[in-house]
């Protein structure tokens, strides 16, 4: 019993805890490490699912994100391609008057005529005439053959007389003939009306090509109707040319009779 005295008993107890402590943490670790390693392995799986499916998600965003940007960015082009439509024809319009201004001040440098203001008493519009009636006559110098016109357009001339009224046949009429020149291609031809809105181009050389929008006038070769007046522009349909009138003759008011 002396060789395990009390220093040699307390080494002996200190060495056996400390064997007991190094080797219960080894088999903690392992197990930690195998439980550890247990988890990872049944996370794994639910891991790469979630993965792609956070990937397609993440796609699905940036296509709808695209998609709206695309249907916003064509919603604004829709909107500038209706305002560029609306100031197109605009400046369309605006061109042609400034055309046709242009070209009736020319003509109204070359016609210094005299006239009478009257205005529009009774109308005779039907199938086949095109009159209207208006409030001078003989008593006030109007006479047979004088021409009508109204901003410098021809509207027609005097076929009827009274002391104060005059009867007109416009050129619409089917029994008006009015020689006419193109201003651009110097295209001749009779002006003949149909009862509409449009004239007929009658005698016109079929080597001609007109262009549409092309400006007509009186050509003078009718000693009673003088030339460079206005009688409409050159419209087109069914390869047919017809010529269009600037002045609305059902919506005539007041006219101007030409004196000699």
């Amino acid at each position: 019993m002396k060789f395990i005295n009390k220093k040699r008993l307390c080494f002996i107890i200190c060495f056996v805890i400390s064997m007991s402590i190094f080797f219960g943490y080894k088999a903690d670790k392992l197990s930690h490490n195998h439980f550890i390693s247990n988890i990872a392995n049944s996370i794994a799986p639910v891991e790469k699912k979630l993965s792609s499916a956070l990937y397609i998600y993440n796609n699905f965003v940036d296509k709808f994100v695209n998609i709206f940007v695309v249907y916003s960015k064509n919603e604004q082009l829709k909107e500038k391609n209706l305002f560029l439509e609306k100031y197109y024809y605009l400046y369309q319009q605006v061109n042609v008057e400034n055309i046709r201004l242009r070209l009736e001040l020319n003509f109204n440098r070359d016609i210094k005529h005299k006239y009478i203001t009257a205005q529009v008493i009774a109308r005779n519009n039907n199938a086949i005439k095109q009159q209207i009636i208006i409030d001078v006559g003989s008593a006030q110098g109007v006479m047979l053959g004088q021409l009508a016109v109204l901003r410098n357009q021809l509207l027609g001339r005097v076929i009827n007389l009274t002391n104060n009224t005059s009867t007109i046949l416009l050129l619409n009429d089917q029994l008006s003939r009015i020689p006419a020149i193109s201003v651009e291609s110097s295209a001749r031809c009779i002006i003949s009306g149909n009862s509409t809105n449009l004239l007929r181009c009658n005698y016109l050389n079929e080597y001609v090509q007109l262009k549409e929008g092309e400006l007509v006038v009186t050509s003078g070769d009718s000693l009673d109707i003088i030339p460079g007046l206005l009688i409409g522009s050159i419209i087109m349909q069914k390869n047919t040319y017809f010529i269009k009138p600037t002045i609305d003759f059902d919506k005539l008011e007041f006219i101007h009779v030409l004196m000699p």
